[in-house]
């Protein structure tokens, strides 16, 4: 069994203060609440972060393979926290 889960979340961007929509997929060979991602996702709205940290972050607290990705100067940057599922 491999279960994915995705939701959006905003924060705002250390340098310029401006919203940033990062969309996280998180993967797993367990079954993972989503109210748990929901609040680890919460935990983090709205806030200052890079990118990089917030991926740690929402790793940290799920105990899964979290992927980010968001765009930043219109670059696209896909952050990868926690090995294959």
């Amino acid at each position: 069994m491999l279960n994915q889960y995705e939701i959006e979340i905003t924060c705002l961007c250390p340098v310029d203060d401006l919203p940033d929509v990062y969309h996280l997929t998180v993967t797993a060979r367990r079954v993972i609440p989503v109210e748990d991602i929901i609040e680890a996702a919460k935990a983090f709205s709205g806030k200052k972060m890079y990118q990089e940290d917030l991926c740690q972050a929402i790793h940290r607290k799920v105990n899964a393979c979290c992927v980010l990705v968001g765009h930043h100067s219109g670059v696209k940057v896909r952050t990868q926290c926690g090995g294959e599922a």
